[in-house]
């Protein structure tokens, strides 16, 4: 066997089985998928798969390093535009290998993870953003190995443009995980020209604007009172319990869902503020 040949067939041993991989994914998505739903044959609790939950939770760990080596690898490329051949490109060449492998274990620790918390309609982009990068950078692996392997340099241009679309994959699908976990408005509420703008030094107030129990507010005092209020809840609730994530079934956007409380019971307890579970935490 030459060579090229010899080569040839290991990369696409290689190929098949990051194929397989990916299939994988696909295949515990609808298992647990089955798993997380109530009319589902296989409607089984996955809160009793504690290694589910540990390995899901290792996503947010996990999902940097593919991120950071397939960023690399397009920031490396950028050095070969001139020469293809460059003396960098054996290390581009492991990044490419190692961030798709990695994006793919991510990917399933981040399909773990979905089904041990609750999230909005951002989950699915992100999720299948995520599982698209994966798929890209399969891709972009073959076409490598396609001009190394067969010196077929008119693939360079696909190649070079699928890398490239691979890292704004990832950098989107990392700002949607972003998003779940901190909030929409995690980036723009620093901006000062931004609707979502908070200044967080003004986030505080004197809670006790009553000086007895027989004290009433009058209307600026209320109205000041709500705006504190909701800026406080913005800035440090919403990212959890709001539209888009509704962790232990509470949301706090809105006064009837913040009156109705969560999976454990009611978290306000009107006229008793020692038994409150918003007013403890």
């Amino acid at each position: 066997m030459s060579g090229n040949a010899k080569n040839n067939f290991f990369g696409s041993n290689k190929l098949i089985a990051l194929f397989i991989i990916l299939l994988s994914i696909f295949l515990l998505q609808l298992i647990y998928n089955g798993f997380a739903s109530e009319n589902s044959i296989l409607s089984i609790n996955p809160e009793n798969f504690w290694f589910l939950r540990f390995f899901g939770r290792l996503h947010p760990l996990a999902v940097h390093f593919p991120i950071a080596l397939l960023l690399l690898a397009a920031i490396l490329e950028l050095g070969t535009i001139k020469k293809f051949n460059s003396p960098i490109r054996p290390g581009i060449q492991i990044l490419l290998i190692a961030g798709i492998i990695s994006s793919l274990i991510s990917a399933i620790f981040g399909i773990l993870l979905s089904g041990s918390a609750e999230y909005g309609d951002n989950l699915i982009l992100h999720q299948w953003m995520g599982i698209s990068t994966a798929f890209l950078g399969i891709f972009v692996w073959f076409l490598h190995q396609r001009v190394l392997v067969t010196d077929q340099s008119k693939y360079i241009k696909t190649y070079r443009f699928t890398l490239f679309a691979t890292a704004f994959g990832v950098i989107l699908a990392g700002h949607l995980g972003a998003s779940l976990t901190h909030g929409d408005d995690y980036l723009s509420s620093t901006l000062p020209w931004s609707d979502d703008y908070e200044n967080v030094e003004n986030i505080s107030f004197d809670i006790n604007l009553k000086t007895n129990d027989n004290d009433t507010l009058s209307k600026a005092q209320e109205k000041e009172l709500n705006l504190k209020v909701r800026a406080i809840f913005a800035h440090n609730c919403y990212k959890c319990h709001g539209e888009e994530k509704v962790k232990g079934e509470l949301r706090l956007d809105r006064k009837d869902f913040v009156f109705k409380g969560g999976e454990n019971g009611e978290v306000i307890k009107p006229g008793n503020t020692d038994e409150s579970e918003l007013f403890r935490r």
